[in-house]
């Protein structure tokens, strides 16, 4: 079946389903990755760091820069673990 099949309701009941399908797409995405890195950590020398950078790009007009929307940039461990939130971190000081 298909991944974005599990964020139907999520679709239905958004305001602007066209607004948020790339969420759901992103996040069908990011899930399908954190898969592949489970499956893989053993092969990933110890100490390794990940780096995961991941976003939205949102198309505009003829003339106008694209714009991109970061939604994850982390580091993880070699193991898949969460080492540091750099985007969580971004957002809490530009927060202050």
């Amino acid at each position: 079946d298909s991944a974005l099949l599990a964020h139907a309701e999520r679709l239905e009941r958004a305001e602007n389903p066209a607004v948020e399908l790339p969420y759901a797409l992103f996040d069908c995405q990011d899930e399908l990755l954190g898969r592949i890195i489970a499956k893989c950590t053993e092969d990933i020398p110890t100490n390794t760091r990940i780096i995961l950078l991941g976003g939205i790009i949102v198309n505009t007009p003829s003339g106008t820069p694209e714009y991109f929307l970061p939604r994850k940039f982390q580091i993880l461990d070699s193991k898949g673990v969460l080492v540091e939130d750099i985007l969580g971190e971004l957002k809490e000081e530009g927060n202050k």
